[in-house]
């Protein structure tokens, strides 16, 4: 995930991303570190320092809402699953 992140960071520097991770939405590193500020919320830092920060997702409205009031924008990313036939 944090490969996912870093390869849309690069790309498009000045967007929160957020990313659907089952009935979570997480961030990491830079991102995670502001809205943890704007929104209120833990951030939290890993055991290998990565820096994650996230909500549930029946939240998404109320926190997307403050972010973009914020000033922010904001990139949701859907979360990929393979089946294996």
């Amino acid at each position: 995930m944090m490969q996912i992140y870093n390869d849309w960071k690069s790309k498009y520097p000045d967007i929160i991303h957020l990313f659907k991770c089952g009935d979570f939405f997480m961030t990491f590193d830079k991102d995670a570190e502001d809205i943890s500020s704007i929104l209120g919320i833990t951030l939290m830092v890993r055991k290998n320092k990565a820096r994650t920060a996230g909500f549930p997702k029946y939240r998404i409205n109320e926190f997307l809402t403050r972010l973009l009031r914020a000033g922010r924008r904001v990139m949701i990313h859907g979360q990929e699953t393979e089946e294996k036939l």
